[in-house]
């Protein structure tokens, strides 16, 4: 039986992929330069461990650009084009369901918890989690299941008693590692993207009956969405036969 569901933040509670790539693009194209997606793709729904585009332009590339200063405009520009976004579709009502069948609710993110608080204050929705584990407590992030397993530990349930909703191929692998029934919900950045293994995937959290899909991954097995790739290879579909 589901008892928990865990929610990650950036790209499935709100999506702040799509507003962090977009800066960086605009950010590459005032140097002359083009992010190259293959590369960038290494870093969504995770860290900076496989590639730090922050890093990019001052090592592979050689432009003479101040580290800090960058750092600081993709930041600035990156919190300006979030604050236009809204929740993702489907959200509130997923929160609100929750809570009202008596379900555990977690939230987990390779964010710092600074960049999310205001966010949750914002929506007012702080008060649908009953825990919240980001960067700040882990030694690892997606692909690595640290994150979704201490939020296990602290709402007290086994992972087949809990449901994760993820937006990101890393982040999936993540709660699938952790043995968590794992729902995909792309958002417009990662719509794109190859996804390993999961239990369901959806277009948006607009199509999440709960109750229903609760009833469905309790006998489901784990399905292949789209052909298996290594989560730090990943790529858009339309780019595949480029990079072969």
């Amino acid at each position: 039986m589901i008892k928990a569901v865990i929610f990650n933040f950036g790209g499935t509670v709100l999506d702040t992929e799509t507003p962090r790539y977009e800066s960086f693009l605009e950010a590459y194209r005032e140097q002359g330069a083009e992010l190259d997606w293959s590369l960038y793709a290494q870093c969504i729904g995770t860290g900076f461990q496989s590639f730090n585009p922050y890093e990019d332009l001052l090592g592979r590339m050689q432009l003479p650009v101040q580290l800090n200063a960058f750092r600081e405009s993709i930041r600035s520009r990156c919190a300006e084009l979030t604050e236009q976004e809204e929740l993702r579709p489907g959200v509130m009502d997923a929160l609100v369901r929750a809570k009202a069948m008596g379900l555990k609710i977690g939230l987990v993110s390779a964010a710092p918890r600074r960049e999310i608080d205001p966010h949750l204050q914002k929506w007012g929705i702080a008060s649908y989690f009953d825990c919240i584990r980001t960067v700040d407590d882990a030694t690892r992030v997606a692909p690595d299941p640290e994150l979704y397993q201490q939020a296990l530990r602290m709402l007290g349930v086994r992972p087949r008693q809990t449901a994760a909703i993820e937006d990101s191929p890393a982040g999936a692998e993540a709660a699938m590692q952790a043995g968590l029934y794992t729902v995909v919900v792309p958002n417009a950045t990662t719509a794109v993207m190859k996804f390993g293994p999961c239990h369901e995937r959806l277009a948006s959290l607009d199509q999440l009956e709960l109750p229903e899909l609760l009833d469905r991954l309790h006998a489901a097995k784990a399905v292949v969405c789209e052909p298996a790739v290594l989560w730090n290879r990943v790529m858009p579909v339309e780019q595949e036969a480029e990079v072969s």
